[in-house]
């Protein structure tokens, strides 16, 4: 017998995790907006948009009961670097960060 997730309780984490995207990404965009378009892949616009949302505004958004975020760790090659490569050596995250690098260059228009 599988046990029962609360609905409810999903929601609420969904929201959360929306919320606390959503103040990640302002304030990564306020330090380096550069980098921060590069590591939450956004173009120029959703990063104005997100650097602009007031507190209300950013709470409205945050309370989707969609992600708002997209998980960029598709690629299984990605995901194997990063889970087995070497702790000591930054290869594997050097490795990750030119292959999500080279997924938002194929994205961008």
């Amino acid at each position: 017998m599988k046990p029962t997730i609360d609905r409810t309780d999903s929601l609420v984490r969904i929201r959360e995790l929306n919320l606390a995207y959503l103040l990640l990404a302002q304030r990564l965009l306020d330090e380096d907006r550069i980098a921060a378009m590069y590591r939450l892949d956004l173009s120029e616009t959703t990063a104005d948009i997100i650097a602009a949302l007031t507190p209300a505004q950013t709470q409205r958004v945050a309370l989707s009961t969609e992600l708002i975020w997209q998980l960029r760790l598709d690629h299984p090659v990605t995901l194997s670097a990063l889970i087995d490569g070497d702790r000591q050596s930054s290869l594997p995250h050097l490795h990750a960060a030119i292959v999500l690098g080279d997924a938002s260059c194929k994205r961008a228009p």
